[in-house]
């Protein structure tokens, strides 16, 4: 009978620090899947413009960006995407950047809504791609 109550006791000391720990892994894999996500993101953004026949409109990109994001159940309201050139608009053999940024709700890293976690942790990823200079019109 004693022996039983032991291992009570300890499951009970150990529990707590392995919920603990089965929890940051669960939130370090929701924020990779993040940062992946982002990059994908910002990379079929800079696609997008870089082989458009108008690489001057780069709503296209923030268009293809948003796309991708919702493709990866992003929350678009909490995802802010830019796309521009080096020197203004892009143009053809010049240089298309994007910039995201994502606000990840610390609840939402540890699938805990019944936590009081405040907070957000904000994601950012960048991309380059260079405008394909003999695209047809």
């Amino acid at each position: 009978m004693r022996a039983r109550g032991q291992a009570l006791v300890e499951l009970a000391m150990t529990l707590p620090v392995l919920l603990l720990l089965a929890l940051g892994v669960v939130a370090v894999g929701r924020l990779v899947y993040a940062h992946v996500a982002l990059t994908a993101v910002v990379r079929e953004a800079t696609r997008a413009v870089a082989t458009s026949a108008t690489p001057q409109d780069t709503s296209q990109g923030v268009a293809r960006g948003r796309e991708v994001a919702q493709g990866y159940g992003l929350d678009l309201g909490r995802l802010s995407l830019t796309v521009y050139g080096d020197s203004g608009f892009p143009a053809r053999g010049s240089v298309v950047r994007a910039r995201v940024s994502y606000q990840l709700s610390l609840r939402d890293l540890a699938f805990a809504p019944y936590l009081p976690l405040p907070g957000t942790v904000t994601v950012t990823r960048e991309a380059s791609q260079v405008v394909e200079q003999f695209r047809s019109r």
